[in-house]
């Protein structure tokens, strides 16, 4: 595994989640109880992975519209 630091990407993505915690009230993973430890980990990264899936999605639509 490479160990790498922290990245630009890391910074949008943390913009990112406080955006939608400003909008929303909460984030998607937020209601997650912390019964298990393994188990909320694994809810937490399904969550996020559905996040980013969809933002990439939107991106890639928008893209169509928006040509920089």
């Amino acid at each position: 595994m490479l160990q790498k630091g922290p990245s630009r990407k890391d910074d949008l993505v943390s913009i990112m989640y406080v955006l939608i915690f400003l909008s929303e009230g909460s984030l998607p993973w937020s209601h997650i109880k912390e019964s298990d430890n393994i188990e909320t980990f694994k809810k937490v990264r399904e969550q996020k992975k559905l996040l980013h899936d969809y933002i990439q999605h939107t991106r890639k639509s928008l893209g169509k519209i928006i040509i920089f």
